[in-house]
């Protein structure tokens, strides 16, 4: 099956989804935004924007060529179900619920001062976990430990380049670390407690301390000891110096480390 067939069945497939209304339960604004949409097309979108909206809510346009770059490493028509639905529940969030719009947005957004990166951060990570739960009722045979995981290698294929400001590659390392903690806890069974539906962590690292919150509700999750090395590491890791797969089990070597030695704040 060619990729182009894999992209129209999963249009099908997710206009399926949509019409069935079956839960939206991460994001009710995006149901209510895209209740009238009836076809889906795929095309070369102006000014960077990833989606849109034409014929009076009618039409959901994507754009190919964002949407083929995330799907380009898809093993199977599995695996590119599952890179699909992430991407694509991921950027509707931001652009139905959060209210980002056009990419333009987003650009004004980076304009606004010292903390417009912890605030896309925080969009970020939750249209991350909004689109795990949502990929997961679309494709019900898949586990969220697995969306989860994919999720993270994922982020790993776009790594950071001398375009990006300190800023900006500080707030993509801590979206992978982030992502790449909620896969671990649940794959070591660590703190199954703070892990609710709707919860996304949040860690935070420098001065030797590695913190761990968890937002909805906003709390200390526990905290560890970081060597210098370890810090220098975790705030790289995202950069585009090494392959995706090497640096994924040295990160993976390193967050396993930082929790099963963390201190854990009693609730």
């Amino acid at each position: 099956m060619s990729r182009h067939i894999w992209k129209a069945d999963f249009a099908q497939r997710l206009l399926g989804y949509v019409h069935d209304n079956r839960g939206y339960c991460a994001s009710l604004r995006m149901a209510e935004k895209m209740s009238g949409v009836t076809d889906i097309k795929f095309g070369d979108l102006l000014h960077e924007d990833k989606m849109g909206i034409a014929h009076d809510g009618q039409m959901l346009l994507l754009d190919s060529k964002y949407f083929d770059n995330i799907t380009a490493k898809s093993k199977s028509y599995s695996d590119f179900c599952v890179r699909a639905a992430l991407y694509f529940f991921h950027e509707a969030h931001h652009y139905f619920s959060q209210g980002l719009g056009a990419k333009e947005n987003v650009g004004q957004l980076t304009k606004t001062g010292p903390f417009a990166q912890a605030t896309l951060l925080n969009l970020d990570l939750e249209a991350d976990v909004c689109a795990v739960l949502l990929t997961q009722e679309l494709l019900p045979d898949h586990s969220r430990l697995e969306i989860t995981d994919v999720q993270s290698r994922t982020l790993l294929d776009f790594p950071t380049t001398s375009e990006h400001s300190e800023m900006a590659a500080i707030r993509k390392s801590t979206r992978l670390i982030a992502r790449r903690i909620d896969f671990l806890i649940r794959r070591l069974k660590l703190g199954s407690s703070f892990l609710k539906e709707y919860t996304y962590l949040f860690p935070t690292f420098g001065g030797g301390l590695f913190h761990l919150q968890s937002y909805k509700p906003m709390r200390l999750i526990g905290f560890s000891t970081l060597s210098l090395s370890q810090q220098r590491f975790l705030v790289t890791i995202s950069d585009e110096s090494s392959k995706p797969l090497k640096k994924l089990e040295a990160l993976d070597l390193h967050l396993t480390h930082i929790l099963t030695t963390m201190y854990f704040v009693e609730q």
